[in-house]
């Protein structure tokens, strides 16, 4: 064949204009209109009245025999779903499932107050309007801390379900990092 031949340049060009092609359909020009996509508008079971806002924490600290360090406290804040109105947390019910264990906690007395092992309290409200009560409304949010019976080790994988009396319980389900660090660590979806 012949260096010279039509067909020989059309081969070195193909493969070329078969990237430019796809380039172009994936819309990957270079260009940008300078604005960012709002992130996905979150979901809701049928039902739901109470979601996460914002992270997942727990307490970590180093116990002897665990190298990577554990968690012995979770904590995380629950609004209303939008459109709820209002939701009373009076008969809250917050269970513990790990890989071996189901435990429904015990609330501090009067719901309000730092958690010992295997019980629950809400540490804080914020937006709270008015005389304070455990009602949820409006903006208001409450951060609940989970003292858990047994600590938590690196990678460990555990969901709290949070049920009020009225509505779908919520369910968060999270993982301990794979390095725990003292104080505060987020907690990511598994």
């Amino acid at each position: 064949m012949k260096s010279g031949h039509p067909r020989a340049a059309w081969r070195a060009l193909l493969p070329a204009g078969v990237l430019v092609l796809a380039v172009l359909l994936a819309g990957c020009t270079g260009t940008s209109s300078g604005t960012v996509s709002p992130p996905p508008t979150p979901t809701f079971a049928p039902g739901q009245v109470l979601q996460v806002i914002g992270d997942v924490t727990g307490n970590g600290f180093m116990l002897t025999g665990v190298p990577r360090g554990t968690i012995d406290t979770v904590t995380f804040t629950i609004g209303l779903v939008p459109g709820i109105q209002a939701v009373n947390l009076d008969n809250l019910t917050v269970i513990f499932v790990d890989a071996v264990h189901t435990t429904t906690l015990g609330p501090v007395d009067n719901l309000t107050g730092t958690p010992g092992k295997g019980q629950w309290g809400i540490v804080a409200f914020k937006n709270q309007p008015g005389k304070p009560n455990h009602r949820l409304d409006f903006d208001k949010e409450a951060v609940i801390t989970v003292g858990l019976k047994d600590y938590l080790v690196p990678g460990e994988l555990f969901t709290i379900v949070v049920k009020p009396a009225e509505g779908k319980a919520l369910s968060i389900t999270r993982v301990a990092p794979h390095q725990i660090a003292a104080g505060d660590n987020v907690l990511g979806p598994p």
